[in-house]
């Protein structure tokens, strides 16, 4: 009589164990989901952010016709370096934007890309163009001038 208390206690505690095993397990996946939402959440939010970046940069770099001067003067936190043509934007969290100013021909191209400084990982890019006729001088006048 002793022996099926016994075994039937011990039944009990195995059964208890593959229970707690059960949703140790599924805590676990939810766990885990709930950090690789987070992540998708936050990669969103420096997208958008990104973007909006990126474009801002864009509409300046259209509306001063591709006048560089006068697109630093439109943002505070702006960096320019003339004789690598890029222009550096900090902003205070993590993203960095960058435009590197090409000329073909009359045509003038700001590669603009977006980096996650924490990451190093581009978030986003653009390649506005514009063309820009010169007749009273050159790009390298221009350049020059500046300075």
């Amino acid at each position: 009589m002793n022996n099926r208390q016994t075994s039937k206690t011990g039944l009990f505690l195995m059964e208890l164990m593959m229970a707690i095993l059960f949703f140790c397990l599924a805590s676990a996946v939810c766990v885990q989901m709930f950090v690789k939402g987070h992540t998708l959440s936050q990669r969103s939010v420096d997208l958008n952010h990104a973007v909006v970046r990126c474009e801002s940069l864009a509409e300046a770099f259209y509306s001063c016709d591709a006048n560089m001067q006068h697109v630093l003067r439109l943002f505070n936190n702006a960096d320019y370096d003339f004789e690598s043509d890029i222009i550096t934007i900090d902003y205070l969290d993590s993203l960095i934007v960058t435009g590197k100013l090409e000329k073909t021909g009359e045509i003038f191209t700001l590669n603009i890309s977006c980096v996650n400084e924490d990451t190093k990982e581009e978030v986003f890019s653009i390649a506005p163009s514009i063309f820009k006729n010169h007749k009273g001088g050159s790009y390298e006048k221009e350049k020059i001038l500046w300075n």
